[in-house]
Formats: C-alpha cells, structure tokens, sequence
C-alpha cells in the first residue's frame, strides 16, 4: 500500500478542491475537526498507481472568501505491454505478434494492466496463467481477473466547509452536512448524505443523489440522472438529455423548479406550491 497524508494549516470551515481524474472520493465532516486533512492511498506497494499517490500535490491559498486547499492527484501514466514475437492459438485460430507489437492502456481501463506475458509464449492475466506454449490451457467460461488497483482520496472535513472535484470518472461519496458541493465530471456516481445548502453538478454522465439539498439545485447532463430526497431550496434547475430528474420537495422551499429532459422522465413530489415548469419529449412527467 502507498499512502500520502496532509493537513491544512488554517482552521475551521473552507474550500477544499479535489482533482483526481479516477478512483473514489470519499467526503467526512466531523464537527469537532478544527483543521481538515487528506489521505491519499492505492493497494499498489509500487508501479504507476503508487507514483501518482506519491506525485500527489497539496496547496493552501488565501481567497477573497476564505481559505482554499486544493488536492492534486496527477493522471496515472499508461501502461505498456510489448510482446517478444509470440504465436497463440485463440478458438482454433492462430495469431502472431511480432516483437514491433504494443498493447497499451492508460488509468482509465485496469482490466488490461495485469496482462504478462513471457519469451515461451504464456500469457498469464490476473495472475493465472492462460495461455502456455502458445495454447489455451483456461478452461471455457473461465473468468480471469485480478483486483483492479485504483486511488482512493479520503478527506475530513470540520463544520461548515465546501467540497469542489474535478474529475473524468471518480466516484464521490460525502457524509455530513456541506455548505457546497461542486462537480465537473465525465462520469462516476455522486452520493450525498446529509444536508447540502447548494449543489451544482456538470457531467456526461454521472448519477448523482442527494439525501438534502436546502438552498439550490444546478445540475447539467447528457445523460446522468439526479434524485434530491428532500429539498427546501428556491432555485432548482436539472437538465438532461436522456436522464432523469426526481425531486421531493418540502413546503419551505419557494420560487421556481425547472426540470427538462430530451427522454427520462421528470417527477416532483409535494412541489405544487412552486412555479413548476417541467418537460419530457419522450419521457413521463409527474408532479404529485
């Protein structure tokens, strides 16, 4: 395992920035913390998810409101297989890879990184050997795979603190109550429990769910879908191509809730005090 761990200088509530590109975010407020910290960690002792937690920047800057920390987990270098001129025997098939062959994944795709292969002609993935002398020895349906290493940025945060990532595919996991939350993704599921006073979120296509949202709503998407459990705030907008957007909705909210979808559906719960202007083309839309 490698891990890296850090704490921020200033105390009580801020803006603390986190830009890993994959992996798991994973949020903690603890109301008796004066000075929020950072853990970064993979499985990996060694190899190219070991050199981006080492690589792993932390900053602290003054701004105009407050203090910002900002967590920089570099990308994770591809990775290169390059075979020494192997013939294999794949269903009765026979294939040939020269030594000028390469097979290369980047971070984003761990399922290929554990392929080796040797001079004799094995092939070993996962760990289990596939191929030997050039044939298949798995057995038919065998399924080969090793644990998949990722990166796992852990932060804990006191009272009071917004909580920005940016991100191609990480996942997000907060508990406690935020002032903020701020996501620019590709994908990955976005998980929020306890209250958040603003939320806004722009993704292709993450999922995000909300348990309490009590000031604002922004979300934008082609399409990931978003669910607030319980809202209070009074300015809702979600938008997306072709997921959907759910929202129960309590009697202290006020003003507008503006939903819109291409072909998810759209449904608000308790929301017919609210200027409502909800759309589907192809969807079902429902306001309870």
């Amino acid at each position: 395992m490698t891990t890296r761990s850090f704490q921020a200088t200033s105390q009580g509530a801020l803006v603390m920035h986190v830009a890993s590109p994959i992996g798991r975010v994973k949020a903690l407020v603890d109301p008796r913390l004066r000075h929020a910290q950072v853990t970064v960690e993979t499985g990996e002792d060694s190899g190219r998810f070991a050199d981006a937690v080492a690589a792993t920047e932390f900053t602290e800057e003054r701004i105009d409101y407050g203090n910002r920390v900002r967590v920089t987990v570099p990308e994770v270098r591809p990775v290169t297989h390059r075979n020494a001129g192997s013939t294999y025997n794949f269903g009765g098939s026979s294939y040939n890879f020269g030594a000028d062959v390469t097979f290369a994944s980047g971070g984003n795709f761990g399922s290929v990184s554990g392929i080796q292969t040797t001079a004799d002609g094995d092939v070993f993935i996962g760990g289990q050997k596939v191929v030997q002398g050039g044939r298949v020895v798995a057995d038919r349906g065998t399924v080969v795979s090793g644990p998949a290493a990722t990166i796992t940025v852990t932060v804990r945060l006191p009272r009071g603190c917004d909580l920005l990532l940016s991100t191609t595919s990480a996942e997000l996991e907060a508990v406690g109550d935020l002032s903020a939350v701020g996501v620019s993704s590709v994908s990955g599921s976005i998980e929020l429990g306890g209250m958040v006073d603003r939320l806004r979120v722009e993704t292709v296509s993450a999922d995000v769910v909300a348990e309490s949202i009590s000031r604002s709503v922004s979300f934008s998407s082609a399409s990931g879908s978003i669910e607030v459990l319980s809202y209070s705030g009074d300015d809702f907008e979600a938008t997306s191509m072709s997921g959907s957007v759910r929202a129960t909705v309590t009697p202290a909210a006020s003003n507008s809730l503006r939903a819109r979808s291409m072909t998810g559906d759209v449904v608000t719960s308790g929301a017919r005090h609210l200027d409502l202007k909800t759309s589907s083309v192809s969807g079902r839309v429902r306001n309870h």
